[in-house]
């Protein structure tokens, strides 16, 4: 596999496995799961930055696995690029056995792909792309596809259950009144778009679609092209006024999950969110409030949202979460923001001793004295610096399913670190 230079193997029949693989650039996150007697479900999906090739079925072809016939189930947690990329390719390789299952209440992203339907558009943007793709592979190959809310199985298999802990019915509903408002608007567009003189089939295409960067150059062609004979002031302003329309929060309507693995509990996070301040009652409450989550307690955590503030909420940990539970995240990165950042990684490691990260390399070290001096030894003594490809890394969890020990074997490849109290003393806030 690339990026690994270890030889992966696969699990036995008995064996249940809870497999978490990130990389050193921060691209994203799939997770990949055997159920037993191989049969495989994969959450999420991101593309290997030295081969542009799906993460999830890279690894489940290396260790054998036949993708059309024992991959069961692929959940998409919601439409962040880190979370899609590579998810129509995987798609194309499965066939209709499997089952797609997409949050109730995804964004705005069924709403595009509706209008991207309508409008034949091709699309610049590589989110929108996949999204297409995705639910048009889905499409030819008979693949059903299952809306999932809180509470609702998504599956029961081999004797696991897996539950979704999100989207709760309040954001549910708040989705549904702003696709409502989103329809209605939308007409106003269409109609005042139809009004506007010399304007090219791919620039109404992309004002359809309502995109946020779209409005900055149609603003322009409006001011620039209009038929002021044909076509009102009032209407142009009630046209531009949707460009104002608030931003939705993915995260918070994003699928978190729970395993039941025959007495074996997993929680994997996704992107879920908890404010106190703005929804003391959704997030994480909500999560920890559902019917399935009743006397749960898992040994098995994925981390939520890269390990990042927004995500912890410490009342569902201390409730749902096993001391020294097997935890594990994956890294984040845009620009100088970083995830995980080091006062978080603290507090987790707080709660449990087998923390894991898919990478450690984007985290800085403290600016102390015997690193100057280090790094003034490299300086001076170094011809040439060799720049290290990106690497993934791999977080292979497993237990055999019938076991009344609930201990999973760890395992970690390529970037994946398990974190240390001397690392964390050497990392700066």
């Amino acid at each position: 596999m690339v990026g690994i230079n270890e030889k992966l193997d696969a699990p036995a029949l008995n064996e249940a496995e809870v497999t978490l693989i990130g990389g050193t650039t921060g691209f994203g996150e799939t997770i990949i799961i055997h159920i037993g007697n191989n049969m495989w479900a994969v959450v999420d999906s991101c593309t290997n930055p030295m081969n542009g090739e799906c993460v999830a079925l890279s690894y489940l072809e290396e260790i054998g696995v036949k993708v059309d016939e024992q991959l069961l189930y692929v959940v998409c947690t919601h439409w962040h690029e880190d979370h899609i990329l590579g998810l129509s390719k995987l798609i194309e390789a499965c066939s209709n056995k499997t089952v797609l299952a997409l949050s109730c209440a995804d964004d705005r992203e069924k709403f595009i792909y509706e209008m991207m339907e309508k409008c034949n558009y091709t699309g610049k943007s590589s989110k929108l792309t996949e999204l297409r793709d995705t639910i048009n592979k889905a499409n030819e190959k008979g693949i059903k596809i299952k809306r999932v809310e809180q509470d609702k199985m998504i599956f029961n298999k081999n004797g696991t259950e897996c539950f979704a802990l999100s989207p709760s019915s309040i954001e549910i509903e708040k989705f549904n009144k702003e696709l409502a408002n989103a329809q209605e608007k939308l007409h106003k567009v269409v109609g005042q778009v139809a009004q506007l003189k010399k304007i090219d089939q791919t620039s109404i295409e992309e004002a359809s679609i309502v995109e946020e960067e779209i409005f900055a150059s149609f603003e322009d062609l409006i001011t620039e092209k209009l038929d002021n004979e044909t076509t009102s002031v009032e209407e142009v302003e009630d046209l531009l006024k949707y460009k104002d329309a608030k931003k939705v929060e993915v995260n918070d309507r994003c699928v978190a999950m729970l395993l039941k693995i025959k007495g074996h509990n997993v929680i994997l996070g996704a992107d879920l969110e908890h404010d106190q301040k703005k929804s003391p009652d959704g997030g994480w409450q909500s999560a920890s409030d559902c019917e399935c989550m009743d006397n749960v307690v898992a040994n098995l955590y994925k981390i939520p949202h890269h390990g990042s503030e927004t995500g912890y909420y410490e009342y569902f940990i201390q409730k749902h979460i096993k001391p020294d539970a097997v935890s594990k995240l994956t890294s984040w990165i845009i620009g100088s923001n970083v995830l995980p950042k080091a006062v978080m990684l603290r507090k987790y490691y707080g709660h449990s001793k087998n923390l894991y990260v898919t990478t450690t390399s984007l985290l800085r070290m403290k600016n102390n004295e015997e690193n100057r001096t280090f790094r003034k030894i490299m300086n001076e003594t170094t011809e040439e610096i060799i720049e290290f490809k990106p690497q993934l890394g791999i977080i292979r969890s497993r237990i055999i399913i019938d076991s009344e020990d609930d201990t999973w074997r760890t395992e970690y490849f390529g970037s994946a670190k398990r974190i240390e109290k001397e690392y964390l003393d050497s990392l700066e806030d």
